[in-house]
């Protein structure tokens, strides 16, 4: 039904406003956000001075002069379920009546606009009334504001739905949007409103790109929210929400907002031991001070206790947040040691003060006292003390200490750093992943550099594949953990892959092709040992490695009894294809 203005919900509230004498004071409109656009509508919301019966009116030129309001569909107050508790329609429609008259006791507007064409520019002003004042925005003889319907709808192959719970005594009415960087408009969604009365329900799969499609976040992406609450000004809050690369019927991610709080301020980054050497440091909090204009300084200590520690940098703005809450550390000046880095917050003299989780150890002497070939520093942050001489493996991910402190990995953590090339790569992962990932959640972690990663199915002797075009996977999701596999990239990567110890990793050879690598083998471990090790030519018949140097394929294999060709090393890290005639169980190079 064309023009559905909610009659009855519009008399209700202009009654409700005469009888409660409205209108002593000046009635103004602002906080007007366009919200939750699709092919067909749009939204608007704002905030006025004054409980006030919303309308809008919409043209279809700039200048405002064609008003066709009476060709749509407007609908004041629109809900999706209300109370989602209630049962029958009778109470549902009394709820949604009553939750309108609360959003407009707190001068909170909201109005949808339907029956429009897709990829089509429509203008409009809201108008705000009361018994005796009626205001709009933008006031004449301003132009009206536009809004572009997005161009059509697409496939989603994973429907990602917030539910914002917001910390307060009564927020039941507020107005939540949320956005992301490359989102056209927001969407919305009202505290009450098809969720508990402390929740909002917000339904990312509205998101719209610039292109006019929906928009789908993958992976970690900031998620900007803004609370209304009628009587503060908005408050923004970013959230880095993690969302899945492949098919999901439905993910839910919960979000807590605390709104219109004490300022806070948590350094999450330095999150661990860090061991910057001779580089800078990353620094990063989250933050928040609403209705302030907060300053953060940073100091780095030689304990983690007090605020007696050494200015880093002054002044740095609490907003913006998320990707601005970051400082990068140069430790030129900084004398060798290892330090504790923390923040202090100024919001208008409420001072807030935060320790990052994790030392830094600065140090460009590499001062090695007992010989080892670890850093006497290194091993301070990681094992406070010097009694480890570098032979042993702490974290059992088959790499010794002292080669926890060459490749500058942890040693209290099982895990392994992939430096790639550009081009093919033959990998192994020498630990098992914690969380477990499939070859799409790897592909996201790896960056857009990778094209696409394989993995040979030696019981099958296929090969599956998952492509990456443009960040987006597709093909075959298979899980990634202790193993070999094949990676493309498009540049040079370096990452720390982290997960827990394998146990026994021995592993069970088919006949045929199999991709391999191993946790931990002896440095001087070759191809030709490996080849006797398998049983000699009547078992194993070659076995494979790429040299990332030449950009070759290089075998070692048989002729005769005798190993020929190149007897390059085993080496973590790498894998391999070793070629058997029959079925091997158990398989593992001695320590």
């Amino acid at each position: 039904m064309k023009n559905r203005l909610i009659v009855s919900l519009a008399v209700l509230l202009l009654c409700y406003l005469m009888m409660a004498g409205v209108a002593l004071a000046q009635l103004a409109i602002d906080d007007l956000r366009v919200i939750d656009v699709t092919t067909s509508s749009f939204s608007v919301a704002w905030r006025s001075s004054l409980p006030a019966v919303p309308s809008v009116h919409v043209f279809s030129d700039a200048g405002g002069l064609t008003e066709i309001t009476s060709a749509v569909e407007v609908e004041a107050y629109p809900f999706v379920a209300g109370d989602p508790t209630l049962v029958g329609q009778y109470l549902k429609d009394e709820d949604k009546a009553a939750l309108a008259l609360t959003m407009n006791d707190l001068g909170l507007a909201r109005l949808r606009v339907g029956s429009l064409d897709p990829d089509t520019t429509y203008y409009f002003r809201v108008v705000s009334s009361t018994e005796t004042e009626t205001v709009e925005s933008p006031s004449l003889p301003d132009g009206p504001l536009s809004v572009k319907t997005s161009l059509a709808n697409t496939f989603i192959s994973a429907s990602n739905q917030v539910v914002v719970t917001i910390d307060h005594s009564a927020p039941k009415g507020w107005v939540v949007t949320a956005s992301t960087a490359d989102a056209v408009y927001p969407v919305s969604g009202v505290v009450g409103d098809g969720a508990a009365p402390n929740k909002a329900h917000l339904n990312l799969a509205n998101l719209f790109n610039a292109g006019g499609h929906n928009l789908e976040p993958a992976g970690i992406t900031t998620v900007t929210f803004w609370v209304s609450n009628g009587t503060d000004p908005s408050v923004e809050h970013n959230f880095d929400i993690s969302f899945p690369s492949g098919f999901s019927v439905s993910t839910v991610h919960v979000v807590d907002i605390v709104p219109f709080a004490e300022p806070t301020i948590t350094l999450v980054e330095p999150f661990e031991e860090t061991y910057a050497g001779a580089h800078e440091v990353i620094i990063r909090w989250v933050d928040q001070a609403a209705g302030v204009n907060a300053n953060i300084a940073l100091y780095y200590d030689t304990d983690n206790t007090g605020t007696d520690g050494t200015l880093i940098a002054t002044a740095i703005p609490e907003d913006p947040d998320a990707a601005g809450d970051v400082y990068a550390w140069d430790t030129t000046a900084v004398s060798d040691g290892i330090y504790y880095v923390y923040g202090i917050m100024d919001a208008a003299g409420t001072l807030v003060t935060s320790y990052a989780p994790g030392p830094v150890a600065v140090d460009r002497g590499v001062a090695d006292s007992d010989a080892d070939t670890m850093a006497d520093l290194w091993e301070q942050l990681f094992f406070q003390s010097l009694t480890r001489d570098g032979s042993g493996d702490f974290d059992d991910d088959g790499l010794m200490d002292s080669g926890e402190f060459g490749d500058l990995t942890n040693p209290n953590i099982p895990d392994v750093r992939l430096s790639l090339r550009a081009g093919l790569n033959f990998v192994s992962l020498p630990v098992n992943l914690d969380p477990p990932q499939n070859s799409y959640d790897f592909a996201a972690e790896l960056g857009p550099s990778l094209l696409s990663m394989s993995r040979l199915d030696a019981t099958s002797q296929t090969m599956q594949t998952t492509e990456v075009t443009g960040g987006v996977a597709s093909g075959d999701n298979f899980p990634v953990g202790y193993g070999g596999y094949y990676l493309m990239l498009s540049s040079d990567t370096d990452i720390v892959v982290r997960g827990t110890a394998v146990g026994t990793p021995a592993q069970d050879l088919a006949s045929g092709q199999n991709l391999v690598g191993f946790k931990g083998v002896q440095e001087s471990y070759t191809a030709y040992q490996l080849l006797a090790d398998l049983g000699g030519e009547g078992v194993g018949t070659s076995v494979q490695r790429y040299n990332l140097e030449t950009g070759q394929i290089e075998t070692a294999g048989y002729h005769g009894v005798s190993p020929v060709g190149p007897n390059f090393g085993i080496r973590r890290g790498e894998s391999y294809v070793i070629n058997t005639l029959t079925n091997v169980s158990g398989f593992l190079p001695p320590p």
